[in-house]
């Protein structure tokens, strides 16, 4: 078995060009460090510090925290290693070519706070509720999707549009994501 290290810099294009849409490029935008978390199970089911599940709420935390103007966040969690020979490496990269060129899209879904979009995120990542089955129906077998996320703040709360990428089956020895976020200061409609 084969593993592959792939730098996200090419990846970050494609969200960036599509999550503009609503919030131009132009507007003031924020990118914060880039952080590594883990996928392990345990640790994100308790929240730890270092799981993607902790890493991206206090990325969002502290986007939004304190805004007073409309703003929207674009966070990206992409596996650092991906495997490349191994069964069903023909269908991921078939999935990867087409996922590149057409993203799989999750259309807006509205949430109160940070916290229920962040529960939102975990249980679509995880392959639960309707929207996470219906992510692993079309990103199936061994392929891993690559979740980016547009998540703009509205009055009521927040919308979050999701962007897949389904690639080569991430190395589960490594389990490490790099997780991105940038925030865009998007004027008032």
């Amino acid at each position: 078995m084969s593993i592959i290290h792939l730098s996200c810099v090419l990846l970050l294009i494609l969200p960036i060009s599509i999550a503009h849409a609503t919030c131009d490029i132009h507007n003031d935008l924020t990118e914060q460090k880039p952080v590594q978390a883990t996928a392990q199970y345990w640790s994100n089911a308790r929240n730890q510090a270092g799981s993607i599940r902790f890493e991206i709420s206090q990325m969002l935390h502290g986007f939004f925290d304190g805004q007073e103007t409309a703003t929207q966040a674009i966070i990206q969690a992409i596996p650092q290693k991906f495997l490349t020979d191994y069964n069903q490496s023909e269908t991921c990269q078939a999935l990867l070519e087409e996922t590149q060129q057409q993203p799989l899209v999750f259309s807006p879904s509205s949430f109160p706070s940070i916290d229920a979009l962040q529960e939102w995120i975990v249980q679509f990542s995880r392959g639960r509720q309707k929207d996470g089955k219906a992510l692993y129906r079309q990103c199936p077998g061994k392929c891993s999707p690559q979740y980016h996320y547009q998540i703009d703040r509205q009055s009521a709360g927040f919308t979050v549009t999701s962007y897949i990428i389904c690639g080569h089956a991430r190395d589960k020895k490594s389990d490490m994501y790099d997780i991105y976020g940038s925030l865009n200061h998007c004027p008032e409609p």
